[in-house]
C-alpha cells in the first residue's frame, strides 16, 4: 500500500494506518529529512506511528543520506516540524540499540533499489 493510493474511509487517518500495517506481511519505510504528517491529538507523525506498529521483524528501514537531499525538502527550509523530530526518529530507526534493526542508507535511486530488493532477497530466505 502506498499512501497515494489512499481512498475514502470511514475510520481516522490513524487507525486506518496501523490497520494497513498490521495487514501487511512487510513494512518498508524510506525516511527522508521530514518528519511528516502528524495527526490532531497526537505527538508522533503518521509515519512514526506506523514504524512503531510494524513488529521489528516485519520492517525494513532506508534512510536517505542527508548529504542527497535538497535543503527545499527539509523541516530545516519547511519549518514544518522542528528538525530534533526528524533527527531523533532517524536515530531511533538507524541505532540499531533495543532489538531495533539498522536502517540502510542510500543517495539514489538506483541504490534505494538495490538496497530494497538485497534486503526483500534476504527476508524471503529467512521467512520464506
Amino acid at each position: 500500500v502506498v499512501k497515494e493510493s489512499y481512498h475514502a474511509d470511514e475510520r481516522n487517518l490513524r487507525d486506518a494506518c496501523v490497520d494497513d500495517v498490521a495487514a501487511c506481511d512487510l513494512y518498508i519505510g524510506i525516511l527522508g529529512l521530514r518528519y511528516g504528517f502528524v495527526p490532531p491529538g497526537s505527538d508522533r507523525s503518521i509515519t512514526q506511528i506506523e514504524y512503531e506498529a510494524a513488529s521489528a521483524g516485519k520492517r525494513l528501514m532506508f534512510l536517505k543520506d542527508e548529504e542527497a537531499i535538497l535543503y527545499k525538502l527539509t523541516d530545516a527550509f519547511t519549518k514544518e516540524h522542528p528538525t530534533e523530530r526528524i533527527e531523533a526518529f532517524r536515530k531511533q530507526v538507524n541505532d540499531g540499540s533495543a532489538g531495533q534493526q539498522r536502517g540502510a542508507r542510500f543517495k539514489t535511486p538506483d541504490e534505494l533499489k538495490f538496497h530494497v530488493h538485497k534486503a526483500l532477497v534476504e527476508s524471503q530466505k529467512r521467512h520464506g
